[in-house]
């Protein structure tokens, strides 16, 4: 399933407005978030700075929202289109979320719906929500101070994609370094540690994530994000020492048990790399795909 936002399914929408049984309900209801949350998770990270895991909260609590308040019912097509009318009222949630600086707890699973994003192949759509998150964070860099954060955070994100497409990303990292430019907060500083690590100067990254680190010493993504610094810029012991301290902060966040285990692979270390590897899948299985080439090389490996 693609990540880009499908064709809106008039036909499923004007039904929610007449009359219908429960279950009748429940099945369009579930249709439709099965078939827009791929693109609303990806959107959400672009268009705010957000861990994978946040971000499934994010949008989990963005769908809720609109169930809750049946904002699906009075739709129809002279109102505009439905791309545009969740684009709205996403960004709007987000700004909301942050202005009264609350996060909620992960309401329901949507199971079905989160298979579909980690079974999608087209990186293309990624991109695109990058590109569209810059444009509607344009207008709001003056009113929210936080919008420049989150320009930069976009802009990172856009160079991550193009530097996996084999393309060169300077510009998008300088420019993503330029809109973190006034960090202060642990959060900020943090991200502008990622972005100089891509640039090749983890002195100055290194820094920025001792400084966040200094403020937010619990911070379990900031640690997580030191290792992976440290990883790509070869240092291993330290990448390592700093992925465990993010494990013992909160050891469900599989994102830290997968980036470990590739440490431990990198290393040599098999059967070790098992372990943590196959604990990520166990705490969040859409990492399966991502890591089943490495897992079954280091089962392998640890076999001999």
């Amino acid at each position: 399933m693609s990540a880009s936002f499908p064709q809106t399914e008039w036909s499923q929408l004007l039904a929610l407005g007449a009359e219908q049984t429960d279950d009748r309900r429940k099945q369009i209801l579930d249709r439709l978030v099965h078939l827009y949350w791929p693109p609303v998770y990806h959107y959400v990270r672009a268009l705010r700075p957000r861990s994978r895991d946040e971000a499934e909260d994010v949008t989990q609590q963005f769908f809720t929202t609109l169930l809750d308040r049946g904002s699906f019912d009075s739709l129809v097509p002279e109102r505009g289109s439905f791309r545009g009318f969740l684009k709205t009222a996403l960004r709007n949630f987000i700004i909301s979320q942050e202005r009264a600086a609350a996060v909620r707890p992960r309401l329901f699973p949507f199971d079905q719906a989160e298979l579909a994003w980690a079974a999608s192949p087209d990186p293309d759509p990624e991109l695109d929500d990058c590109q569209a998150a810059e444009r509607d964070l344009d207008p709001l860099i003056n009113d929210l101070p936080r919008a420049r954060a989150w320009r930069g955070n976009a802009r990172f994100h856009r160079g991550v994609w193009l530097s996996l497409h084999g393309q060169d990303a300077t510009r998008w990292f300088q420019l993503a370094e330029a809109d973190l430019s006034g960090a202060s907060d642990a959060d900020t500083l943090a991200r502008r540690g990622r972005v100089r690590a891509h640039l090749g100067r983890h002195d100055e990254a290194e820094a920025d994530f001792e400084e966040a680190l200094r403020k937010d010493p619990g911070n379990v993504w900031i640690w997580m994000w030191r290792g992976i610094a440290q990883r790509n810029a070869g240092a291993l012991k330290a990448a390592r020492a700093h992925l465990t301290r993010a494990i013992e902060i909160n050891p469900e966040q599989a994102e830290a048990w997968a980036e470990r285990g590739q440490v431990h692979f990198a290393q040599s270390r098999y059967r070790e790399a098992v372990g943590d590897l196959e604990t990520a899948i166990q705490h969040n299985p859409a990492w399966q795909p991502v890591l089943t080439d490495v897992l079954e090389q280091a089962r392998a490996r640890a076999a001999k």
